[in-house]
């Protein structure tokens, strides 16, 4: 319950933040990009595997009272997951796809450079996201992925990140999560303990 209430919190502290972003915001836009998800699952035996995901959403930039500095914040759709293949020898196997729906809130705090004829920046921050759905797909079939307790929905992290301003109004971010929390799903009789590596290649167009 208790890591319930502290998830809860930073998420609704960040969707404040973000709220307030939005207000007094220089600039908004939009942003879409490719997620590869590097999950490290706890489970013996089973192999675990990078998933190809995408992320979409809104994003907001205003300035600090720094020269450079700037504070992104956004509300990002997000698909992502991993895989697991299971051996049975004699070149035969089973590969298990977990993907989830994530709804997500980033802001990270970013320094702006000008080396080069565009602008270069760096950023670092917080995420917060909930999932809002899962599915397991083997082969042919698939199933709804259960969660073993509400609380493994939540999940809470830090990003960094790489990015140019192609333009004044188009940008392109490398960024890698790494989530503090671990997620326990139902697979069968077993459970599967998971937790978020994944990088993203993403670009934006501000108004």
């Amino acid at each position: 319950m208790q890591t319930i209430t502290i998830r809860t919190k930073l998420l609704l502290g960040l969707l404040g933040l973000l709220s307030v972003s939005g207000v007094s915001a220089q600039q908004l836009g939009v942003r879409a990009g490719a997620n590869l998800s590097n999950s490290k699952v706890e489970l013996k035996g089973v192999d675990a595997k990078a998933n190809m995901g995408f992320n979409i959403g809104v994003i907001s930039d205003f300035n600090l009272p720094f020269d450079g500095w700037k504070i992104n914040a956004g509300l990002l759709f997000s698909n992502q997951g991993f895989a697991l293949k299971q051996d049975y020898g004699n070149n035969s196997g089973l590969t298990y796809n977990f993907t989830t729906n994530t709804i997500e809130v980033p802001v990270n705090v970013r320094k702006e450079f000008n080396f080069f004829i565009v602008k270069q920046y760096v950023q670092a921050g917080l995420y917060s996201s909930y999932a809002l759905s899962g599915r397991i797909k083997d082969g042919d079939t698939s199933h709804s992925l259960d969660f073993k307790n509400n609380s493994d929905r939540f999940d809470t992290g830090f990003s960094l990140g790489v990015g140019s301003y192609l333009t004044r109004n188009i940008q392109v971010l490398i960024n890698y999560d790494h989530g503090f929390g671990k997620s326990e799903m139902n697979f069968g009789d077993q459970i599967i303990a998971s937790k978020n590596r994944r990088w993203t290649l993403s670009a934006g167009y501000m108004f």
